[in-house]
């Protein structure tokens, strides 16, 4: 998919493994900025969204911030 490579994030399947031509991705992003880890998601989603052989059903995003 390329999408490790183009953006240096941790992306993995997560969901859905027992279905046939379905499959939940995560994708895991540390950034030394709040600003810059929102840039990178929206990256993410817009490259996800380019792809014509993939439907995306659902998104969700799920913000962890360690101080």
């Amino acid at each position: 998919m390329g999408l490790r490579r183009r953006l240096a994030v941790a992306a993995s399947e997560v969901g859905y493994n027992d279905k046939w031509q379905r499959a939940r991705i995560g994708v895991a992003i540390v950034a030394p900025t709040q600003r810059y880890a929102h840039e990178v998601a929206e990256e993410v989603e817009r490259f996800i969204w380019s792809r014509p052989e993939i439907s995306v059903l659902e998104v969700t995003q799920t913000w962890l911030e360690l101080e």
